[in-house]
């Protein structure tokens, strides 16, 4: 049992990037009750939503949750969670004539937000299907490129997830509070 208690530690640890590091509770005064200065802050005062995978993520992944530059995917196996970091890492492409951002020998140098990933799954846990519950009003559409079969349109969201039965009589409940990720 203690490393579910490690686990969901780690989890609520990585939840505070979801809001970029700042407690979600906050006594109102007039920093806060002034409008946002930054995407990313006016993105921390979103509500947290899970969004269904209808081919979007390409994964196996159920469900994914997305706020201020970190992902929570939810499969049948576990949750990954993926924060972007501060410090981008160079990566190298290959461009012939590129001039500008091009080093000596040609590379193109772009910028790459590096990432780190953490996978949770509960100790001695069973694999099951994560279940959607409180729909939101809000839909989701990916409409890339001008091949509309390749769309995918009025993706639903939802409150919360449940994982039935994790445990014996132990259900995992992902969802928001104050634009913060919580679980139960």
């Amino acid at each position: 049992m203690s490393a579910v208690r490690f686990r969901l530690l780690l989890l609520s640890l990585f939840s505070l990037a979801f809001v970029d590091g700042s407690p979600s509770s906050v006594a109102p005064n007039e920093e806060t009750t002034t409008k946002p200065k930054s995407p990313s802050l006016a993105m921390a005062k979103l509500p947290v939503r899970f969004e269904a995978n209808a081919g979007q993520l390409g994964s196996d992944a159920r469900f994914i949750a997305r706020q201020s530059g970190s992902a929570l995917l939810l499969k049948d196996e576990g949750a990954t969670l993926s924060v972007r970091t501060d410090k981008p890492e160079k990566t190298k492409k290959k461009r012939h004539g590129a001039k500008h951002g091009a080093n000596a020998s040609g590379d193109q140098v772009a910028e790459a937000p590096k990432r780190a990933t953490l996978k949770m799954t509960v100790a001695n846990g069973r694999t099951v299907t994560p279940v959607p519950s409180e729909m939101l009003v809000t839909k989701v559409n990916y409409l890339l490129g001008k091949d509309r079969s390749k769309w995918h349109t009025n993706i639903p969201t939802y409150g919360k997830i449940t994982y039935p039965g994790v445990l014996d009589g132990v259900d995992l409940v992902y969802h928001g509070e104050n634009g913060a990720l919580e679980y139960d």
